[in-house]
């Protein structure tokens, strides 16, 4: 064999063995993942996002409804006042409408028990029961006679809130356990959903009711 013919045969050039193949299929594999990945990930994300909006709905709504605050007039002091007004409570022991009213001067909770022919009059009394509390709460009806079923109960508006008022923003109410002029008792039970909302009307009420104080 010449000089010539070894170095032809010294240059040709090896076989890779399959290595290279593997490599590029492998990287082919990986770019696929990745383009999957970069697809799929994203529209889980959002769809996550789009079920904690949706189930987070109700309770925003509910928080808003029961914060829209109707500004007011009242016809007989001439002064401005904040009101919630009447939201309907349906119960075991009856329907009854809240509404939570604020001025300047104070804060007065109105239960209204409708088309019922309850009387009330300042010796009339309502107990308030709290959740998970063995302390009650009791106030006199601080509205005028009536056998209309009409019931209010007052809180000075101040810079300061007063104790028995913050109970109502801090804590749910379980029940309302009414004493008309005949001595007879009516209780008024919330379920947690009345509780949550009560305690939402006061708590609107409570921190708007602030602004009316004329410094």
């Amino acid at each position: 064999m010449t000089a010539v013919e070894k170095v032809k045969i010294s240059g040709e050039p090896k076989k890779s063995c399959g290595i290279l193949p593997s490599m590029k299929s492998a990287l082919g594999f990986h770019n696929e993942f990745l383009k999957k990945a970069l697809t799929v990930s994203p529209l889980i994300w959002i769809m996550k996002y789009l079920l904690i909006l949706l189930l987070a709905l109700p309770v925003l709504s509910q928080a808003q409804d029961s914060c829209k605050l109707k500004k007011l007039t009242d016809p007989y002091t001439k002064q401005s006042k904040i009101s919630t007004g009447f939201v309907p409570f349906v119960t075991d022991g009856g329907t009854v409408n809240v509404s939570i009213d604020a001025t300047a001067t104070d804060i007065d909770f109105f239960v209204w028990f409708k088309n019922d022919t309850k009387c009330f009059d300042d010796q009339s009394s309502v107990q308030v029961n709290y959740d998970g509390d063995r302390l009650k709460a009791n106030f006199k009806n601080t509205g005028s006679m009536n056998c209309q079923g009409a019931f209010h109960f007052t809180f000075k508006n101040s810079e300061t809130t007063p104790s028995n008022l913050v109970r109502f923003t801090d804590k749910k109410i379980s029940s309302l356990k009414f004493t008309s002029t005949d001595k007879k008792n009516t209780e008024i039970k919330l379920s947690e959903e009345q509780k949550q909302l009560m305690q939402r009307m006061a708590t609107c009420v409570v921190r708007e009711a602030k602004t009316l104080i004329k410094k």
